[in-house]
């Protein structure tokens, strides 16, 4: 037995001291099982990149998700039912904070506790909160919310920086609600000079100045 822990012993220190692998989550909105190659032969759209992940990584062939996009958003991120976040359907505007309750650990912080720096990009989707809204805009609607936050705070309270991601460029809710911007971590990634649409609802070049 001391014979095999020694011939054992560098092989763990070994794996040790490697590099963890990367890893890359890819969540997408209104896709189906059937319309990946990697999953289905009968696939309308070629998908050779994905393919190509899939056959050099780990393709998973059992899983369960809600069938719309807020709720699968924070149970990938929190490891919870979306029962057990903010709202029993999940959160979807600046009102209130996002889905995640305090204390709920996400998978980002989880990673980043194991030695990893994280990233997320594109739609952050479950909710948030402006920093600093003054106190007559919260009992205010949401058009005159996302117009100050473009406006004047430019900033977040409750975004993937809150969440235990190091670096992030998203937007709130898509385009599927405002405000229609890029924030870079928690500020709103607005050059001067540039145009952003705030909200559905006016015509107001919300961040034009």
């Amino acid at each position: 037995m001391q014979q095999l822990l020694s011939l054992l012993l560098p092989l763990v220190e070994s794996f040790a001291r490697a590099r963890p692998p990367n890893v890359l989550i890819l969540l997408a909105d209104d896709l189906g099982v059937g319309d990946l190659e990697a999953y289905s032969a009968s696939a309308l759209v070629p998908t050779p990149a994905i393919s190509a992940l899939s056959a050099a990584g780990v393709r998973f062939t059992d899983a369960h998700a809600h069938p719309i996009c807020s709720p699968s958003r924070y149970s990938l991120l929190s490891g919870n039912y979306v029962f057990r976040g903010r709202r029993p359907s999940s959160s979807w505007d600046l009102s209130g904070g996002s889905q995640l309750l305090p204390g709920q650990r996400t998978i980002a912080e989880s990673f980043r506790a194991a030695g990893y720096a994280t990233l997320l990009l594109g739609k952050a989707g479950i909710g948030g909160e402006v920093a600093a809204l003054p106190d007559e805009l919260r009992r205010s609607t949401e058009d005159d919310r996302v117009d100050w936050l473009l406006r004047r705070g430019r900033r977040l309270a409750d975004g993937p920086a809150q969440w235990g991601f190091d670096e992030s460029l998203s937007m709130v809710s898509g385009i599927q609600s405002p405000p229609y911007a890029w924030f870079n971590g928690s500020v709103a990634s607005l050059p001067r000079g540039s145009r952003c649409w705030g909200t559905a609802t006016h015509a107001t070049r919300t961040g034009d100045w």
